[in-house]
């Protein structure tokens, strides 16, 4: 996928306002830098939600549209 601009993407966070990190022991990202930890931000323009490398900030996938409502109300979503 891509390097993203934070212009229009809202961060999933903890109530804290701390970013939500996910972490995958048995794999790194699909993006290559090596990172197994993701977070999740939201395209309100698109309504899409999208997996992202804390490691280099690609997106590494798109979350399923039929949860996005699921994952838009876990946590506060905060522009980061």
């Amino acid at each position: 996928m891509k390097s993203l601009s934070h212009a229009k993407r809202l961060t999933q966070c903890y109530e804290s306002g701390n970013v939500w990190c996910y972490y995958d022991a048995d794999a790194t990202n699909s993006c290559g830098c090596g990172s197994n930890c993701y977070h999740y931000e939201y395209d309100e323009d698109e309504n899409t939600i999208y997996g992202v490398c804390n490691g280099c900030n690609k997106e590494i996938y798109k979350v399923a549209p039929e949860d996005t409502d699921k994952w838009l109300s876990e946590g506060k979503w905060l522009n980061k």
